[in-house]
């Protein structure tokens, strides 16, 4: 409905009951590396979305240096109920200027002409161009993603 009321050109995507990101990518068909993960993080005691592609994590070290921010950790799922109310908890949509919280985009995000990410339900998914994301959101963009590689460990991309 936020989208609809602020003009936003987009694509719902039905897709059938999925929990996690990357389920969803596959049961609606979008290719991993479209398909944009809402993180829920905590900076120094306020909270902000950063979205990163399904196939990556936030590196909370890198983060933190790039923001200056002296705390940078996961928001606890016991917080979403209240800063997501219209959304089932584990598909929040990064729509910051919704819920009156900044947006991080890892530059993996930004690069892609299109993005698709949860749309508040774990059957609804939603599709649009990056840039009109950009301009109804205004996120701040920088690289602070990284892989998990197959032992566990963790690396940073490169771009």
């Amino acid at each position: 409905e936020y989208l609809k009321q602020v003009g936003a050109r987009f694509d719902v995507i039905q897709h059938p009951y999925s929990v996690t990101a990357r389920q969803t990518a596959r049961v609606a068909h979008a290719p991993l590396e479209e398909f944009a993960k809402t993180v829920v993080l905590k900076i120094d005691g306020a909270y902000a979305i950063a979205l990163v592609p399904v196939t990556r994590i936030v590196d909370l070290f890198e983060f933190a240096h790039l923001i200056g921010a002296r705390s940078v950790t996961l928001a606890d799922e016991s917080e979403f109920a209240t800063l997501f109310p219209d959304c089932e908890m584990g598909a929040e949509p990064p729509l910051g200027t919704l819920y009156q919280l900044p947006v991080y985009v890892d530059r993996a995000v930004a690069a892609r002409d299109m993005i698709t990410f949860n749309g508040g339900t774990h059957h609804e998914a939603v599709r649009m161009r990056y840039q009109d994301f950009a301009a109804l959101v205004e996120p701040t963009e920088a690289r602070f993603s990284t892989y998990r590689d197959s032992e566990g460990g963790w690396y940073p991309y490169a771009m």
